[in-house]
């Protein structure tokens, strides 16, 4: 199952520190923003490591289930990171993260949030 991590974090050294540990299990989609492919007890466990990491008071870290579906295109808005754009599509009735790749195969399937 893949996983939208997504952080806030008010100290840097606490934000490189939570950073690099993503960047071991995850892909970085965005600056705060990373997918990760497991078990819901492998996303507990690594949740559960950043939480020693983080100062409760003032920092935060979610996680959101996504799953693939291509129900919808791929779209590239703005600046992103050298080999992927990604976009979240947020309405009152639905929320989508689709992730754009740089030179796309055709089996590639867009990242779709689970309502």
């Amino acid at each position: 199952m893949n996983f939208l991590v997504c952080y806030d974090i008010a100290d840097p050294k606490r934000l490189q520190r939570i950073a690099k540990e993503l960047e071991k299990v995850g892909r970085r989609v965005q600056k705060s923003v990373f997918c990760f492919t497991g078990t819901r007890r492998e996303l507990d466990e690594v949740m559960n490591a950043l939480t020693q990491i983080i100062d409760p008071t003032i920092d935060r870290i979610q996680a959101w289930p996504i799953r693939t579906s291509t129900r919808s295109a791929r779209v590239d808005v703005g600046a992103a990171l050298p080999d992927r754009g990604v976009v979240l599509i947020v309405t009152p009735d639905d929320w989508r993260l689709i992730e754009a790749l740089e030179n796309p195969a055709e089996n590639d399937e867009p990242l779709i949030l689970d309502d």
